[in-house]
């Protein structure tokens, strides 16, 4: 568990970092949500870049 805490911590400085430093560039920091899960993972491995799964589940 602890484990999981510390990967979860050090994604979250990473993310906090990446958007400050995109602000200090003066480039507005930006995430466009795909929507058709083949289409993203091909665009990811065209482009060489990883890709973000957010499950939401209102409740």
């Amino acid at each position: 568990m602890l484990k999981h805490n510390k990967l979860y911590l050090s994604a979250l400085a990473m993310s906090l970092i990446l958007v400050i430093a995109a602000e200090a560039r003066g480039a507005s920091p930006t995430i466009t949500w795909g929507k058709d899960f083949e289409e993203v993972t091909k665009e990811a491995k065209a482009s060489g870049k990883q890709i973000l799964i957010d499950f939401f589940v209102p409740t």
